[in-house]
């Protein structure tokens, strides 16, 4: 049995999920993706990593990130989502704070690549992980002890994290980001990328796997998101901070997203004192 704090986990999964190619986000969520095999790539938040074997991928739930396999079918991994309030408290008991906010909060997410011995070890916590979830006792104990295992390979690798792709659509994407409290135009992007609205819009799709537009509505919404729970900022100067052309808009846009109004995601998640 799952344990609550768990939200997902599988162990050497293969062929398709119910996230490939979709752009998603989980509240209040960190997840931890191990690449067994599969060649492609993974956004996360405003990046484009690439997908490789061996590496292991630490994730901003409340971020848009999604995996994009050249062949889902071949596609081999584990993966855990779990509370972030349950990772965070484990976290101040042990002084891992400031890791756990390098890994999770501070760009969305990273990436490292596992040496073969460290891609071994992890497997193997994997494994444990899996066989407490779902035969045995002190499930939250020996859950934080893998996973934390899990995340010292994170400080052990320090500042050697896997680099983002650098080409044309991660330009895109820094510029989105540097704008996306402002009204954000395909000419906008074009004049500053220097490329061509054809270009722009079938190689992003083709490396995202979803529009421009779509995009950009989701990281708006994952700001406002952060800012309902984190802010006693009003709803309609989130609405305007993150670049909602009106609050009517906004509203219309996070029901569809999230399946309840901002008022009453704030009230089921708020963090704020």
């Amino acid at each position: 049995m799952i344990m609550k704090e768990v939200l997902d986990f599988s162990f050497n999964e293969k062929g398709r999920d119910n996230f490939i190619h979709q752009k998603h986000y989980h509240n209040t969520c960190y997840e931890v993706i191990h690449i067994i095999h599969g060649e492609g790539s993974v956004v996360l938040k405003d990046k484009i990593y690439p997908m490789k074997n061996n590496c292991i991928y630490f994730i901003n739930g409340m971020d848009i990130h999604y995996t994009a396999p050249n062949n889902p079918a071949q596609y081999v991994r584990s993966k855990i989502l779990i509370n972030s309030d349950f990772v965070e408290n484990v976290a101040e008991s042990t002084d891992c704070h400031d890791l756990i906010k390098k890994i999770f909060i501070q760009d969305g997410g990273i990436c490292i690549e596992l040496n073969e011995k460290e891609n071994e070890i992890v497997d193997k916590e994997f494994k444990k992980m899996s066989e407490t979830l779902k035969s045995g006792s002190y499930k939250k104990l020996n859950i934080a002890i893998s996973l934390f295992n899990i995340f010292q390979y994170a400080r052990n690798h320090n500042e050697e994290y896997v680099k983002p792709k650098s080409d044309k659509i991660s330009e895109v994407l820094e510029y989105i980001n540097k704008n996306i409290e402002k009204k954000i135009s395909l000419d906008d992007i074009c004049k500053n990328v220097h490329i061509s609205k054809y270009y722009l819009c079938h190689t992003f799709k083709k490396n995202t796997q979803i529009s421009i537009y779509d995009y950009i509505l989701s990281r708006r919404i994952s700001m406002a998101k952060k800012r309902l729970i984190y802010t006693d900022m009003t709803i309609s100067e989130i609405a305007l901070c993150c670049g909602f052309s009106s609050f009517a808009y906004f509203s219309k846009a996070f029901k569809e997203a999230e399946s309840l109004t901002p008022k009453q995601y704030r009230k089921n998640y708020s963090k704020h004192e």
